[in-house]
């Protein structure tokens, strides 16, 4: 990002930054360290998240859902649990609405059952859980 930019842009706390990406400061510091997402280092030592990486990362996270939603049974739940925050990143109608309805159901209780935890090689507390609908056959490829 070039300093024009910087001098036009929205600059976030850490805070800020993570309460628009649903993550931990934690782990806003190992994306930051990475190379994940960019921060903008101040005089003080602090340092700020500009506006358009989150809109960035959000989109990224769209785009997935996008991409996935035309490709996923209606019998699949997809989770992802970054650093004990849980995300739906993909969930039947019918699933989206329990959630809003009633919190976090059980997923066994409304009959699913956890087939795959795929965890992230560099970050053993991000992974993905895929669930399906009792009786749903799944067939492994790869």
């Amino acid at each position: 990002m070039n300093e024009t930019n910087l001098l036009t842009q929205r600059l976030l706390t850490p805070a800020q930054a993570c309460r628009a990406l649903g993550i931990s400061r934690q782990t806003l510091k190992k994306w930051v360290k990475a190379g994940l997402i960019e921060a903008v280092p101040l005089p003080s030592g602090g340092w700020r998240i500009p506006e358009s990486e989150i809109q960035r990362v959000l989109a990224g996270r769209e785009s997935f859902k996008a991409r996935i939603s035309g490709q996923v049974p209606p019998d699949v739940v997809l989770i992802e649990y970054v650093n004990g925050h849980k995300r739906y990143l993909y969930a039947p109608l019918t699933i989206e609405s329990l959630i809003k309805q009633l919190g976090e159901p059980e997923l066994p209780s409304l009959g699913y059952r956890k087939v795959l935890t795929a965890y992230s090689p560099d970050n053993k507390e991000h992974f993905v859980e895929v669930w399906v609908r009792e009786g749903v056959q799944v067939e492994a490829k790869g």
